[in-house]
């Protein structure tokens, strides 16, 4: 896991949090206690996903009590042993509210005050806030979970006044609820519209238009108000709620399994996707979770990036066990073992720490992200690590060795560069590619020196992060997160985790420097023409000086002349221009009436290229040969916009602010022509 990223996350760029969308708020809900001595559940939750909540909780602090439940207690009252116990029998119905009003809290059972407290700090929640039944909020430890049933819940934006409540019924809905969910359907569907649809978990089911919880972790995912077509993407993967992080891929007969860490939506966990065509990915049974039966264990607070490898016939993780509670490290490398790569087994008596001697080992010392490889040219197995030296505490990439990949002996580092948080090594041609969470290098030798050169040092950054790779037999297949914005807007402050990216080929350029496209999956999904040379309509701005012809399209500038055309929300713009000496072209994506947009700029005697949108601006060197054929490949896909700069340099952004607009080409200097240009939406 990118920690070094949450380190400069938590220094100051999460200082700006999103818009609250929910203040003064109402939770209803219908229910049946299964248990009433059970503990900690709740049967209606608003989470923000980074640790913050408001829920309708049941015994958590005081046996057989309601109560408004919040992170670390903040806004729950401590003494509860007056409140009334709740002694409903089986099979009787309760209808429990709370109700949020400035600062303070007030809950109903069967529409009469039960409590009401003050609220020290009243708190706001934004739109991406998520909605759960059962679950008490996504980062509970104890992972306690409600025993019952449901009949309905709502969720409303505004505080209900006392008369309101008592008039509450199932199935009427006066005033309109923001969320208002009802299972008569046999879906967890939310009649308003507003909430996408939920996700049953555990052993959750619906029988006879209720939602049944057993116990155990049972319970029900619902996304946000934000979770909507702005967050889609028909080409991009991103979790039903919280965000994507640290991509850890494999590939098995015919199969491309990506393990991932969650960002911001309950303990960190392994989830597991899988496809056949690298677009889409179908969700498999978490693969690992932390270990909650010991606290103070080498994986009892989390489980940070690693790898999968396949050895006679067994598939193994090797995983970072990252708990700053444990006894002697707050990190180690561990294990799990799986015949089939879905079920896995935690190997819990085997553990490796630093060696102390190379590397390391003081408690608080980096020591994770396993790249475990077989090394044909020594006839063992490698591990590199993100570690410390020992003696001067530098970032090292850390090496250790294995007959069996269970006995492991430390090496020196690798030489010539510094330690980078998922590391990965592969090799093509002659050269060996060293990747990490910021850049690459290169080295003649597996074990270095690694020359890391200025000019082409990363795949695509700074926009994604902890990207690495697999071979499927025919190409190096690259993947990595998509950083989203807190507030939803671009230039906003970054999140851990995001979406998904596009898979990208890797390929060897030159020797040491690497090449980056898209996969030809991802295109092959754009099928449908919207436009194209033949069919672009006439120039819509008179100072514009661009002639198409057929097959061509041809501009000439001598001050910034711009061509538009309406295009869909989403799109593939694919292209072959040529520029003459000194052009600056500007490829503007949706374009807005007042010239704002997500500009794609072609500088040729630079030799750059720049992508730039609200809020900010990221460019890269890249060869733009003067009457050369360019592939220019850009997906405008929901918030995002990756662009592939002939096949050599890509570019990612994110694109909030302007969800449409038109297609701009624009001239600041020279001339441009274009012999190929087509615009296609995927299916």
């Amino acid at each position: 896991m990118a920690l070094s990223c949450l380190a400069v996350l938590g220094s100051g760029l999460l200082a700006t949090p999103p818009a609250a969308e929910w203040g003064d708020k109402t939770f209803v809900a219908w229910v049946q206690v299964g248990d009433l001595d059970q503990r900690g559940g709740a049967v209606l939750t608003l989470d923000d996903q980074g640790g913050g909540f408001d829920a309708l909780v049941y015994g958590e602090r005081t046996p057989r009590r309601w109560m408004p439940g919040s992170d670390s207690f903040r806004r729950t009252p401590g003494d509860q042993e007056r409140w009334p116990a709740e002694a409903a029998v089986p099979g009787q119905w309760v209808v429990v509210a709370a109700v949020y009003e400035g600062r303070t809290v007030t809950l109903y059972r069967d529409g009469l005050v039960y409590s009401r407290s003050a609220v020290a700090e009243p708190r706001g929640f934004p739109a991406d806030s998520v909605v759960l039944l059962g679950l008490r909020h996504l980062e509970a430890g104890d992972r306690a979970c409600f025993t019952g049933r449901l009949r309905e819940a709502r969720l409303y934006d505004r505080a209900l006044s006392p008369a309101q409540i008592a008039a509450l019924a199932p199935g009427q809905a006066d005033p309109q609820p923001r969320g208002w969910w009802t299972f008569e359907t046999g879906a967890v569907r939310d009649r308003c519209g507003n909430f996408p649809p939920g996700s049953l978990q555990g052993d959750a089911r619906l029988e006879g238009g209720e939602l049944v919880l057993p116990p155990g972790e049972s319970w029900v995912l619902i996304g946000s108000l934000a979770q909507s077509a702005d967050l889609r993407s028909p080409l991009h993967y991103r979790p039903p709620i919280g965000r994507l992080g640290d991509p850890i891929p494999f590939y098995w007969r015919g199969e491309y399994h990506v393990f991932y860490l969650p960002g911001s939506a309950g303990p960190v966990n392994w989830e597991h996707l899988v496809s056949r065509d690298l677009v889409t990915w179908q969700r498999l049974p978490t693969a690992l979770r932390p270990d909650r039966s010991d606290a103070a264990g080498p994986d009892g607070g989390a489980m940070f990036t690693g790898c999968v490898v396949e050895h006679q016939g067994a598939f193994n993780i090797f995983y970072t066990g990252h708990n700053p509670g444990h006894r002697a490290h707050r990190e180690v490398v561990r294990h799990a073992t799986s015949p089939d790569l879905i079920t896995w087994t935690k190997q819990r008596d085997w553990m490796l720490p630093p060696d102390g001697q190379l590397y390391s080992a003081r408690p608080d010392a980096d020591f994770r992200d396993p790249y475990v490889f077989w090394n044909e040219d020594e006839r063992c197995w490698w591990m590199l690590l993100y570690a410390r030296d020992a003696t001067s505490n530098a970032e090292v990439q850390a090496l250790f060795t294995s007959p069996d990949l269970l006995r492991w002996t430390a090496q020196p580092p690798l030489q010539g560069v510094l330690g980078q948080e998922c590391p990965d090594l592969f090799s093509l041609g002659d050269r060996h590619y060293l990747l990490g969470g910021g850049w690459y290098s290169s080295a003649g030798a597996r074990r270095g020196m690694y020359d890391r050169v200025a000019a082409h040092d990363v795949i695509d950054r700074p926009q994604l992060y902890a990207g690495k790779r697999l071979f499927d037999g025919q190409r190096q297949v690259w993947f990595a997160w998509i950083w989203d914005s807190a507030t939803r807007r671009d230039g906003g402050p970054a999140t851990w985790g995001g979406t998904l990216c596009l898979p990208r080929e890797l390929y060897q350029v030159a020797p040491g420097e690497l090449g980056c496209r898209p996969v030809r999956e991802a295109l092959e999904r754009c099928r449908r023409v919207v436009c194209d040379l033949t069919s672009l309509p006439p120039a819509e701005t008179p100072r514009a000086v661009w002639e198409s012809a057929p097959g061509r399209l041809t501009g000439r500038a001598s001050s910034p002349v711009q061509y538009s055309l309406p295009v869909p929300d989403s799109y593939l713009l694919d292209a072959q221009v040529q520029l003459s000496a000194g052009a600056v072209l500007e490829v503007v994506c949706r374009q807005q009436p007042d010239g704002d947009g997500y500009r794609l700029v072609l500088d040729q005697a630079a030799g750059r290229v720049q992508l730039q949108g609200p809020g900010y601006r990221y460019e890269r060197p890249c060869p733009l040969p003067a009457g050369q054929p360019l592939k220019l490949q850009v997906f405008v896909t929901g918030t995002v916009l990756e662009a592939f700069i002939d096949d050599r340099v890509a570019l990612t952004g994110r694109a909030y602010n302007h969800p449409s607009g038109r297609l701009g080409l624009a001239l600041r200097t020279g001339e441009a022509r274009f012999d190929h240009l087509t615009v296609r939406t995927a299916e």
